[in-house]
C-alpha cells in the first residue's frame, strides 16, 4: 500500500510529489517515471522497453482537434487533476538556480522546484516518440503534459533539461508523463469575470501575493466578496 499523497505547495498550487502510474494511481516514489500517456488518452505505456498498439496518428480523441481543446479524460487519482498552463508557468517561477536544481535522487536524474522550504522533484523521464512509440532522452529530458491544447494536433507541456526549464507545445501523439495538481487550488487559475454587485476585498500579484494597494500598471488580480476574481492589465 503506497503512502497517501498530500502534495507540496509551490506558489498557489499544490502539486503531487509522484507521477501518475496506471490511471487513477500514483507511482510508488517521487523518482519513479510512472506511465507515459498520449495527450488526453487513458492508455498507459510503460517507462521501459518497447510498446505494442501505439497510435502514431493520435489527435487527442477529438474529431476535429483545435487550440481550444482541454484534457477531458482525467487519469489523476480522485481529488487531483492535470495542471493548467498558468500553473506550469507559476511553477517555472520557482525553478531557482538551474545549475543547482538539476539533481539526482536514488540514481535518477531530474529537476527540483523550490519555494522556500517546499521542494518538488520531477524525474527526467524522457519521451516516447510520436511516430514509433520508442523511448528517447531518458535521464536527459523531462516532459509533462498540461490540461490544455496548444493548437490543432498539439498540446502544451512542461519540459526541462539539465540547463533549461520551460513550457512548450508539441504533437499530441507523443508519450509524456503526467504530474497532477490538487483540485480546488486557489490562485490565478480560478479567475472569473462574475463581479456584478460584489465588493473588492483585495489586490494580488500574479503569484497570489496580496498587495497593499491597487497597482498603477502591469498585470494583477482583483478579488471580490462573492468569491470571484478578475485579472487586470493596466
Amino acid at each position: 500500500m503506497f503512502a497517501q499523497e498530500t502534495g507540496v505547495k509551490i506558489g498557489n498550487t499544490t502539486w503531487a510529489t509522484r507521477n501518475v502510474d496506471m490511471p487513477g494511481t500514483f507511482a510508488e516514489n517521487s523518482w519513479d517515471a510512472g506511465m507515459f500517456y498520449q495527450w488526453n488518452s487513458t492508455t498507459a505505456y510503460p517507462a521501459t522497453g518497447t510498446v505494442t498498439g501505439w497510435n502514431s496518428s493520435w489527435n487527442g480523441g477529438f474529431e476535429t482537434p483545435s487550440e481550444n481543446d482541454k484534457w477531458t479524460n482525467n487519469i489523476c487519482p480522485e481529488g487531483w487533476t492535470l495542471p493548467t498552463t498558468a500553473q506550469i508557468d507559476e511553477l517555472l517561477t520557482f525553478k531557482g538556480n538551474l545549475a543547482d536544481n538539476w539533481i539526482q535522487q536514488y540514481g535518477v536524474q531530474g529537476r527540483q522546484f523550490v519555494d522556500g522550504d517546499n521542494v518538488l522533484f520531477f524525474p527526467a523521464t524522457g519521451i516516447r516518440l510520436a511516430t514509433s512509440g520508442n523511448l528517447s532522452s531518458v535521464g536527459e529530458r523531462g516532459t509533462y503534459w498540461s490540461a490544455e491544447a496548444g493548437g490543432a494536433n498539439s498540446a502544451r507541456f512542461l519540459q526541462f533539461y539539465s540547463n533549461e526549464a520551460s513550457r512548450y507545445g508539441d504533437d499530441r501523439a507523443r508519450g509524456y508523463c503526467v504530474r497532477c495538481v490538487k483540485e480546488g487550488n486557489v490562485g490565478i487559475n480560478t479567475i472569473s469575470v462574475d463581479t456584478e454587485n460584489a465588493v473588492v476585498t483585495g489586490y494580488f500579484d500574479m503569484l497570489g501575493r496580496q498587495l497593499q494597494e491597487e497597482p498603477k500598471q502591469g498585470f494583477y488580480i482583483i478579488r471580490y466578496s462573492n468569491g470571484t476574481a478578475k485579472k487586470v492589465m493596466r
